[in-house]
C-alpha cells in the first residue's frame, strides 16, 4: 500500500515498538549525565534559568492535553517518517558529540531535542509528530542559554534598557541624561547593572508566551503575534522598573528606592508582563473579532 507522499507503509507501531523507542529515549537520556547535571545545578542556581525545571513538566502536559489528537492504535508509519526520524538521531548525535569535542556543555544539552524528534517520528510516523511536536519543540527552553550568549544579550539589553528609560524619564520631565549604562539625576547616578539587564525577565516570558500561544484557539498569525511580542514587553517591563525605581531616587529616599528595585520590582515584573500580553490578547479579539470566532469553531471541529 502507497501512503499519499508515495513511501512505502510500514505497518501499525506495535507496543514493542513504543516502548523500544521510550527505551531509546532514556538511553539518549542518560548517556549524556553530565549535560543533565549542568541544567539541573542552573535551574536551582541560576535565576536567569529557573524556568527551566518546570518545561518538562509543561511539556508532559501539553502531551495530554493534545492527547484528542491521538488515534490508538497509531496509522502506519512511512518510510518518510523513518527517514526523517532516523536523521534526527543523527543530526542529534552529532550534536552531542560535536559538543564534547569542542568543550560546549550547552550544545551537548540541546542535542536532546532532536532525538526525541526522531523517536516519535521513527515510533509513531506523522501522525504522533502532529500530536508531539508543540511538546518536544517547548523543550528548547529547558536548555540554558551559553555563557558567551548569555553576556552579549545581557549587554545589549543593558544599553536598550538604560537608553528607553532615561527617554521615559525625560518624557515625564524628570531631569535624567544617560551615560553608558548609568543614568544620572538630579543628585545621585543610577547604575542599569548587568543583573537589571531584563535577561532574566527575557527568558522567562518568552517560554511563558511560547506556551500561551501553543495552548490558545487563535489563528496562527495571532499565535506568532504572542511569541514575538514577548521580547518587547519583557523590555518594556524591565523599562518600568527601572522608571520607578529612578523616580524614587529622585522624589523620595534610597530606602524606597531600593526596595522598590531590589524587592517589590523581582516581583511585579513578571504580573505586568502578563498584564500587557491580556492587552495585548483584548486589542487584538475586539480588532479581528469575526475571525477569531471562525478559529475557534474550526478548532472544536477538529477535536470533536
Amino acid at each position: 500500500m502507497e501512503s499519499p507522499s508515495g513511501f512505502s507503509q510500514l505497518g501499525t507501531p506495535s507496543a514493542g515498538v513504543i516502548v523500544a523507542g521510550l527505551l531509546l529515549v532514556l538511553a539518549l537520556g542518560g548517556s549524556d549525565i553530565p549535560a543533565w547535571r549542568w541544567m539541573y545545578r542552573l535551574w536551582m542556581t541560576s535565576p536567569d534559568s529557573s524556568h527551566g525545571i518546570l518545561v518538562p513538566c509543561f511539556s508532559a502536559w501539553l502531551l495530554w492535553h493534545r492527547k484528542g489528537m491521538l488515534t490508538i492504535p497509531l496509522p502506519a508509519v512511512t518510510w518518510s517518517a523513518l527517514i526523517l526520524g532516523s536523521a534526527l538521531i543523527i543530526l542529534g548525535t552529532l550534536t552531542r558529540c560535536t559538543g564534547v569535542y569542542i568543550r560546549m556543555i550547552s550544545l551537548e544539552a540541546a542535542a536532546v531535542v532532536p532525538c526525541v524528534a526522531g523517536v516519535v517520528l521513527i515510533c509513531g510516523g506523522w501522525h504522533a509528530a502532529r500530536w508531539a511536536w508543540p511538546a518536544v519543540l517547548f523543550l528548547v527552553f529547558m536548555i540554558p542559554l551559553p555563557a558567551g550568549l548569555g553576556n552579549i544579550l545581557s549587554g545589549a539589553l543593558q544599553s536598550i534598557a538604560t537608553v528607553c528609560s532615561t527617554f521615559l524619564l525625560q518624557t515625564a520631565g524628570v531631569p535624567a541624561v544617560s551615560e553608558g549604562n548609568i543614568i544620572w539625576l538630579t543628585e545621585k547616578p543610577l547604575g542599569v547593572a548587568q543583573a537589571c539587564s531584563g535577561l532574566r525577565m527575557m527568558t522567562s516570558f518568552f517560554a511563558l508566551a511560547a506556551g500561551a500561544a501553543i495552548v490558545v484557539q487563535h489563528p496562527t498569525w495571532v499565535r506568532y503575534m504572542f511569541i514575538l511580542s514577548a521580547p518587547l514587553i519583557a523590555i518594556g517591563a524591565n523599562v518600568l522598573r527601572i522608571f520607578f525605581t529612578a523616580v524614587a531616587y529622585e522624589f523620595g529616599n534610597e530606602k524606597m528606592a531600593e526596595l522598590i528595585f531590589h524587592d517589590l520590582a523581582g516581583w511585579l515584573m513578571m504580573p505586568v508582563g502578563l498584564l500587557m500580553l491580556w492587552g495585548e490578547y483584548v486589542i487584538l479579539s475586539k480588532l479581528f473579532q469575526e475571525e477569531l470566532d471562525e478559529s475557534r469553531v474550526g478548532a472544536r471541529a477538529v477535536t470533536a
